[in-house]
């Protein structure tokens, strides 16, 4: 008797490519359509209007930014996704904690021209355990990132703590 093992991990697999990312960050459209497999869209979970959470910057294409710096703490989310943007990074305001943290997409190191052992300490202290890597950045609204929908690029200008 061929054993179900082999069936098994392929279901799995196939079920696993299907769910995509493992949070859904993007609404959904005003009409609701089968998905391309055949199936029903998942319904979207409704948020409570008397929550504040922090705004983005929104504007033109090509990507906008808040007009100066704030001091956040950068944590890894824990979330892995099959397509872009995904949401890898929670940043936290410095002065504002007891707030939601704003979803990134991306960690944009490149203005504090660190090396590769460099940028690797110090995405290396985002899922440490501690509050996170704390520095001074930009949020940027990038719309239409990936196939997932727009995305959330954190420049950072200064890290403040961090390995």
């Amino acid at each position: 008797m061929p054993s179900q093992r082999p069936t098994f991990l392929a279901t799995a697999l196939a079920l696993g490519l299907l769910a995509g990312c493992s949070s859904n960050t993007r609404t959904a459209p005003p009409e609701t359509r089968p998905a391309e497999s055949g199936g029903t869209p998942a319904p979207t979970p409704d948020t409570p209007s008397n929550k504040t959470g922090p705004s983005l910057p929104q504007g033109e294409s090509g990507g906008t930014a808040d007009s100066k710096p704030v001091v956040y703490y950068v944590k890894d989310s824990g979330v892995r996704c099959i397509s872009a943007p995904c949401p890898s990074f929670i940043a936290i305001r410095a002065d504002r904690p007891d707030e939601d943290g704003i979803q990134i997409t991306e960690l944009d190191l490149a203005a504090i021209g660190a090396d590769d052992e460099q940028r690797a300490k110090l995405l290396e202290s985002t899922h440490d355990g501690s509050r996170g890597l704390k520095v001074e950045a930009t949020l940027v609204k990038v719309p239409n990132a990936g196939p997932a929908g727009d995305g959330t690029r954190l420049s950072v200008n200064r890290v403040l703590e961090g390995k």
